[in-house]
């Protein structure tokens, strides 16, 4: 048990039962904006589904491009893919 742990164990009765009350307080619920009816709850499934693809295709996107960054350095790097201006010079000498 760590310090902080054990300065916690005993929490005042008085503070709970505060908290309690105010984390169940109606105002804090979140109804859907229009109402419950089953469209409104349906467009909102369908729009957090939307981003939530979205948001997987742009970092399995970045995921690919990071990984093709880090292959291509490499490959220059280690010499297997030449720098375009040695290309260039290649060139110019044949």
């Amino acid at each position: 048990m760590t310090e902080y742990d054990h300065d916690h164990d005993e929490s005042d009765p008085a503070l709970d039962d505060e908290l309690r009350r105010l984390f169940a307080d109606h105002r804090l619920d979140l109804d859907p904006p229009v109402s419950r009816d089953a469209g409104s709850v349906d467009a909102i499934v369908s729009g957090a589904r939307r981003r939530k693809r979205r948001r997987m295709a742009l970092a399995t996107t970045g995921g690919v491009l990071a990984m093709a960054a880090i292959v291509f350095a490499g490959a220059i790097l280690s010499g297997i893919v030449h720098p375009l201006h040695r290309i260039e010079d290649r060139k110019s000498v044949v």
